[in-house]
Parts: structure tokens; sequence; C-alpha cells
């Protein structure tokens, strides 16, 4: 997948996963929060890249429990039924919980740890006791490795080792740390993606089917206001623009916020004051009116 647009993943998941699978991730895509379409997107690309190498089967053989499936909550979605990715991905399998425009995401992990190889368990790399409590398999040894989970499609060897009052445990070897080529793909476009508001088929930017183009509502008139105000004081200037219209005209300030400043609007405001304003710049572009005016009272102060 040398071109990372939308129409060419769009193209190449039609040549390999086929019409009904792309259209079914498709809908995903236009069921998810504007700001946040980048992640069903990466979850097709990971199935895109990931389908050459698991084959067929995986996709219509029973879906397989993973480390990552409990970690990210597809059980908890799914619950005990067997079901198929296919039947997950074509909207055949009922969430417990109602739409889940997040199943292409997770999908996109399950075949990231599928192409990945088994784990013996999940280890958590951000916690200083991460080789502790893991699982010992039985007829382990000193000195023989297990593979452990720790990301989507991440793998990281244990060393079986003896400890001082005479039982098993690990040292982590953060020397064989690997990623699936699914999980790869997943993370580029994510961070590639995450910025922007991604059109999709037939919308075409500045005409009436560009979302972007839609009025800012008079229930978030003065939110915008609060955070074009904020953004033109904590860096940006004229950059942050005159009175807000559409979401198009927020979106770009986002987006200048984030290149420009690498997402965190400062001149003295708090790397933490910063995160508010970007989580009430997504809510307002998403039209989450409760959450864009929270956050902006908090801004306030």
């Amino acid at each position: 997948m040398d071109e990372l647009t939308v129409a060419g993943l769009l193209l190449r998941s039609r040549a390999v996963l086929g019409g009904a699978r792309t259209e079914a991730a498709l809908a995903c895509v236009r069921a998810s929060r504007l700001t946040r379409r980048h992640d069903p997107l990466a979850g097709l690309a990971a199935l895109v890249v990931g389908a050459p190498l698991v084959g067929e089967d995986w996709f219509r053989g029973p879906l397989r429990h993973t480390h990552t499936d409990e970690r990210y909550g597809v059980g908890d979605q799914l619950g005990s039924a067997p079901v198929t990715p296919d039947d997950v991905l074509l909207g055949r399998a009922p969430s417990r919980t109602g739409p889940w425009p997040d199943r292409v995401r997770s999908l996109g992990y399950l075949i990231a740890d599928a192409v990945a190889g088994p784990a013996v368990d999940f280890a958590d790399l951000n916690s200083p006791r991460a080789a502790e409590g893991l699982r010992m398999p039985d007829g382990a040894e000193p000195g023989s490795r297990c593979a452990m989970r720790f990301d989507p499609g991440g793998l990281v060897e244990a060393v079986v080792t003896r400890r001082p009052d005479g039982t098993l445990g690990y040292d982590l070897d953060l020397d064989t740390v690997t990623f699936s080529a699914p999980a790869e793909i997943d993370w580029a476009v994510g961070i590639l993606w995450q910025d922007y508001v991604l059109l999709l088929p037939p919308e075409l930017p500045g005409t009436e089917s560009d979302p972007l183009t839609e009025a800012i509502g008079s229930d978030l008139a003065d939110t915008a206001e609060t955070l074009r105000t904020w953004a033109r004081d904590h860096g940006l200037g004229q950059d942050a623009g005159p009175h807000w219209v559409t979401l198009g005209d927020a979106d770009q300030v986002r987006w200048l916020a984030s290149r420009a400043l690498a997402g965190e609007p400062t001149g003295g405001g708090s790397p933490g004051a910063a995160h508010i304003w970007n989580s009430a710049m997504a809510a307002l572009i998403d039209g989450d009116v409760e959450n864009a005016q929270e956050e902006a009272c908090r801004l306030r102060g």
C-alpha cells in the first residue's frame, strides 16, 4: 500500500477483501464521529494487509479470542457466542451494547494478533512490574523463552529465570519487540490521518456533500467563540480566524494548531489546558454539544 489515501485504501480493499466487506467497513466509518474516522480506516488498512497473510479461513472460521480481545473489550461486545470475523464485519453478530462502529478497528487488532502469532499472556510494558504475575506454561525451565503480547500485533520475548526464593519468574527481553505487518499499517494510518476530518465517497470538499460545510449550530455558537478566543490568546493569534461560521472554519484552526504548535496551543496555557482545548474542538466538530460545552466551561475556569 504505497499510497495512503482514502481512495487508494478503498480501492485496495475492494481488490483484496471484496465489495461486501469493504462496504460494511465503510458503513462503520460513516457511523463514526467525524474526527475519529481514521480509527476504523486504520482497522480496514490492517485487514487489507493482513488478509493475504491469514487467508480466507480466518474470515470464515471461528473468531479466536486473544489477549488483545480481552484488553480492548471485544468479548464485552460479542459475549461468548461463536461468531466469525465476517459475522462481525458484516454486522451479522449482534453487539451487546447496540451499534458498534469500532468493530472494524477491533478486527484490525485481532488480525494483527493472528499474523503475529500466539502469546502466553499480556505484558503491560508501561508498568515497572511488567514481568510480574505473567502466566507460566507447564514445563517451563530457566532459559526458555515465551512470547508475550503487549499491544495489538506486538510481541516481546520473556525469558524464564529462577528467582532467589527458588520460584520461576520472567525477565522481558526488550530487544525482541516485534510488530506484525497489520499492526504497523494500523499505527501508520492512525498517525497520518489523526488530525484530519477524512472525506468519504461521494463527499467532495466544499460542496453540500462535505460535512465540514455544515453551519455551527446556535447551541454551540458560544462554545465555538470561547474556543476561538482561547486559541487566539494562547499561541495562534490571527490564525485563529474571525468568527467561525462552519465546522470547516473550526477544523481548519484545529489542523493549524496540530501542525504549527504540535497540537498544544501554549502561549501561557498549560499542557492540560491544551488537551482540554483539543478535546473541546473535537466535540464541537463532532456535534457533541454536551461534551463541547463542558470542556469549554473548564477552559473558562
